[in-house]
């Protein structure tokens, strides 16, 4: 039931002229996360009426898209279809919707509007054949030493072998019952657990927590002897934690390094694309102290040496070909995907230790920057070098509120 503001907000619409647009269902909310209209308040309003609130949503007559008063933007993507072929290769889509009302969302995309992605998949290689039995092998002994038990055979699938994930109708064990006439052992029991002993501690957080031990016997029954039974399983004690104690002073601890700073050199303007050394630095928090705990042990600043190569140009080679990307046009003909091969710089041939001070040992001497690579033309290319490779059984991309009508 609307309230009674709402209530007279649909009163004020179904008096207003229904004129300038054909007339929508109005509602009072608008649920992001299923993008569904929420809270009926009426019928037969004009769009303009509806949406002086920008809080409220409307639906056209017969069709269950809603959307919201606010200005329009894309939806979340939706989750990937499933693959179009159960094995070998196939494709999967995904979307998204331009809701809203009064404006066009980026792209100049008109409200109700989808975007599609496309992708290729493949749940597995190549299809599943199908297998046949070998000859039952020969009966287990009884699966027990005293008293009746099972006894089982086996198959093996292997006349021929499934191919690809396949399997051959049927089981591969089949038991049946076997009865050893023999008189069993009574095997040990525990009894029920004894009280909770004294607490080993009196404060908990610390390096070693307290804790309680408690006891059982082996008693109910106890392992007979002729024929032996077993022993019970398990331990005759237990511990837990203590509750109900204050906690322990809490020593402080460093948190993470921040970023290195700049690779820099004191008293010299000039060291990138050289082999002079610079340094950088960086700090971290002592955090978490509490209670009087101790302070963080260790350094606060961290420093190390550099060689400053940002935007050097140096000496490249290309990598190996990247993962395939998404299939393009989604929904158009012919999708594609593609790969990349990227030109990588080299570093350097400098030295990587260097001595400060004389029977102090070496000290390690890192690179900083993103350097500028130079590689032997390949297909025509300095930088980048694609491959292109089309997505084949692509599903269409049908509206899914259609779908629900």
């Amino acid at each position: 039931m609307p309230t009674p503001a709402q209530a007279s907000w649909l009163l004020l619409l179904l008096t207003l002229p229904a004129t300038g647009s054909e007339p929508v269902l109005c509602f009072t909310q608008y649920e992001e996360s299923s993008g569904k209209c929420k809270g009926l308040l009426g019928g037969g309003v004009r769009v303009q009426d509806c949406c002086l609130n920008a809080a409220y949503a409307f639906q056209e007559p017969g069709s269950k898209l809603c959307h919201p008063c606010r200005s329009p933007k894309w939806s979340p993507w939706s989750s990937w279809t499933p693959c179009s072929m159960s094995c070998t290769e196939g494709s999967q889509l995904r979307h998204r919707r331009c809701v809203g009302w009064g404006g066009q969302c980026p792209e100049k995309q008109q409200p109700g509007a989808l975007e599609w992605q496309l992708q290729a998949c493949e749940n597995q290689q190549c299809c599943p054949e199908m297998g046949g039995w070998s000859k039952w092998g020969p009966w287990t002994p009884c699966s027990v030493t005293c008293s009746k038990g099972t006894r089982t055979r086996h198959r093996r699938c292997d006349e021929p072998t499934p191919k690809c994930g396949g399997s051959c109708p049927g089981v591969a064990q089949e038991s049946e019952a076997c009865d050893t006439k023999q008189v069993c052992p009574t095997h040990g029991g525990w009894a029920a657990w004894g009280p909770w002993g004294p607490c080993s501690g009196t404060c908990h957080g610390g390096p070693n927590a307290p804790m309680e031990k408690r006891s059982r016997t082996c008693t109910a029954p106890e392992p007979s002897t002729k024929p032996p039974g077993k022993p019970c399983p398990g331990s005759a004690y237990e511990q837990r934690g203590c509750s109900g104690l204050p906690p322990c002073p809490v020593n402080g601890e460093w948190g993470p390094w921040q970023e290195w700073g700049p690779c820099t050199r004191p008293k010299m303007s000039q060291i990138k694309c050289q082999e002079i050394q610079g340094q950088q630095v960086r700090e971290r928090d002592c955090i978490g102290r509490k209670l009087n705990g101790l302070r963080c042990s260790g350094d606060q600043q961290d420093i190390r040496y550099c060689y400053d190569i940002n935007r050097c140009l140096l000496e490249g080679s290309w990598s190996e070909w990247s993962t395939w990307g998404l299939c393009t046009p989604a929904c158009g003909p012919s999708p594609t995907r593609s790969r990349q091969r990227l030109c990588k710089a080299h570093l350097p041939n400098y030295a990587r230790t260097i001595t400060i001070v004389e029977g102090q040992g070496e000290k390690n001497v890192t690179f900083s920057g993103k350097p500028l690579a130079k590689c032997e033309l390949l297909q025509g290319q300095r930088l980048v070098v694609e491959e292109k490779r089309p997505c084949l059984h692509a599903p269409a991309c049908e509206d899914p509120e259609d779908e629900e009508l």
